[in-house]
């Protein structure tokens, strides 16, 4: 039960909606889901044209629309400098892929006009490498890259917080907050020195049920004239016509019938060159990896890292599993109405989102994942219940325990009698939940503080030592989980409940799909204004509430198999 002093003292301080800030405030508080974590890096191509406007789109994506389904991990990572990288022939036929020699022009010729990777190895076309398409070259590009770099070891060291240069290298406050833990006194200690001991069971309730879920993306921008392209194609084209004009003139065919081939062949070639010489492409290449944590990795943490915190940098048992990797291209044409730098910005925006989408389609793992906040009502709830008169009854408990109005309770005397039942009047609950150590304030229809929930019912002989219990648990049950408008929610959204179950034999977590639920229409968290500083005002409140209650979590209907610790995942 929430200090009710202290609620009463911030009551008496106003009991109106006049202007809430919401998202971070001046101490730099940054409110954390529980949720999947993300960090994108950036490939940079240094031959590209307007390099400063892609440069700067990219920067503005991260800033101003980096994915609001994630938490931004907040890693450091400059752009990484794929096209330094050298990859040898055995390195790629180590990772399992073939090089094959091409040769002969017509070969080579054949091979750039399919759009496959070749590096030609003289002038004349007559000898090159036909190397594993693109994304794979790259793909093998960013393995080496990541490991030689232990970008894994990076993430990791953000999630205990490394210092190497204080006394204490490791903290827990990154998981703390991303966890949501109860940050009471005695818990960090119980945390910390659960290391040794159960440490599992204690630390998922603090967050680390997230690292698994620690996801970093590469994405490669190429953006580039369509002429110099359509240009190549035309002057290929051409080049091939003329071979072939002097090969028919060598094995003696009708000079009239050759010339008049060839013309039509260098006509059509210079016909697509000007069809296709107009604007930029910008293609898009985003890999996806995961952190892989296991039981394994865990230990290896806990009992050996912990105690040597300089080998966290550097360790092998940090590795990043690849997930997969998507592609699209937009053609950029710059309209009159608009400048070259805001329609790369806008391309290059499209073009990531669009690929984030497809990525979480594609994987389930990278689905929008959250956890269930908290059940409506808890099924042990019990409280002392006061007289107000004959009709209404007054108990300290709140939305806190899940009360949102027209929740019933049964009614004991202090020997057990049961005495009738009470309904929480709508309008009329109290607010005793505490947001970043302080409470809203909560009136009720004439402007008076609502400092306690009211009841209505018949009770015969009231007593001064009532309680009200729940009643049998329901055979369906409110769950809550902080996702919303900002993050697709609406009416039509499906989620699935997952259980993440520890399996011993085989040291990794098994995800089991407990079943499906919707969001309740009318209660879905409104929070396109949460990250902003931009202040609500009074009619925004009210149009945002429900029974004059502020929404800040999405409700959804739920069975009686779901249970505290699962995590709902978006799949609509």
């Amino acid at each position: 039960m929430k200090t009710i002093i202290h609620t009463i003292a911030i009551i008496i301080s106003t009991c109106l909606f006049s202007n809430i800030s919401w998202g971070q405030n001046n101490e730099g508080y940054e409110f954390f889901y529980k949720r999947s974590s993300l960090e994108m890096a950036y490939i940079e191509s240094d031959d590209m044209p307007d390099k400063q406007y892609v440069d700067n789109a990219w920067n503005n994506y991260l800033k101003f629309n980096f994915p609001v389904q994630y938490n931004k991990h907040g890693v450091d990572i400059n752009s990484v400098p794929v096209n330094d990288i050298e990859l040898s022939v055995s390195e790629i036929e180590e990772a399992g892929y073939n090089v094959q020699t091409l040769r002969g022009y017509e070969n080579v010729i054949q091979a750039i006009k399919n759009g496959k990777n070749v590096k030609v190895l003289n002038s004349d076309y007559s000898e090159a490498l036909l190397l594993p398409d693109y994304e794979i070259y790259y793909k093998l590009k960013l393995d080496k890259y990541i490991k030689d770099n232990h970008i894994a070891n990076k993430l990791v060291q953000r999630w205990y917080m490394y210092d190497k240069s204080s006394e204490e290298p490791f903290n827990m406050e990154l998981i703390f907050a991303r966890g949501n833990y109860n940050n009471n006194a005695g818990d960090e200690d119980v945390l910390l020195n659960s290391r040794k001991i159960g440490r599992r069971n204690t630390l998922n309730d603090a967050g680390t049920q997230l690292i698994p879920f620690t996801f970093i993306t590469f994405t490669k921008l190429d953006f580039y004239s369509n002429e110099p392209v359509a240009a190549l194609v035309r002057d290929l084209a051409i080049f091939t016509a003329d071979m072939l004009k002097d090969q028919s003139l060598e094995k003696g065919a009708n000079p009239n019938t050759v010339e008049l081939i060839y013309n039509l062949a260098v006509t059509a070639a210079n016909t697509a060159y000007s069809a296709a010489k107009d604007g930029y492409t910008l293609k898009t290449t985003t890999w996806l990896y995961r952190l892989h944590w296991d039981n394994e990795t865990e230990n290896i943490m806990y009992d050996e890292i912990w105690n040597n915190p300089s080998l966290i940098e550097t360790s092998d048992a940090f590795y990043l599993d690849y997930i997969d990797s998507q592609t699209n291209s937009s053609i950029v044409l710059f309209p009159v109405n608009m400048s070259g730098e805001g329609i790369i910005d806008l391309t290059v925006n499209r073009n990531i989102s669009n690929i984030l989408k497809v990525l979480q389609e594609k994987n389930d793992v990278f689905k929008v994942l959250t956890r269930i906040e908290g059940f409506l009502v808890n099924d042990n709830l019990e409280a002392p219940l006061s007289v107000i008169d004959k009709k209404y009854f007054s108990a300290y408990i709140g939305t806190n325990e899940g009360l949102r109005g027209g929740e019933t309770f049964d009614v004991f005397d202090s020997d057990d009698n049961y005495l009738g039942k009470v309904t929480a009047v709508k309008g009329m609950v109290w607010d005793n939940e505490e947001n970043n150590g302080s409470y809203q304030i909560q009136c009720d229809k004439n402007g008076n503080a609502v400092t306690f929930t009211t009841f209505k019912g018949k009770i015969k002989n009231p007593t001064s030592d009532m309680t009200i219990r729940n009643p049998q648990a329901p055979k369906k049950v409110n769950i809550t989980a902080r996702i919303g408008l900002k993050e697709g929610v609406d009416k039509k959204s499906i989620f699935e409940v997952l259980s993440f179950n520890y399996d011993e034999t085989n040291e990794c977590f098994d995800t089991i799909v407990v079943s499906r639920v919707k969001p309740i229409k009318s209660q879905i968290w409104d929070n396109l204004y949460y990250g902003s500083s931009e202040e609500i005002s009074e009619m925004e409140i009210k149009k945002r509430s429900k029974d004059g209650l502020i929404i800040t979590e999405t409700y959804f209907k739920a069975n009686k198999k779901v249970k505290p610790g699962m995590w709902l995942r978006k799949i609509k």
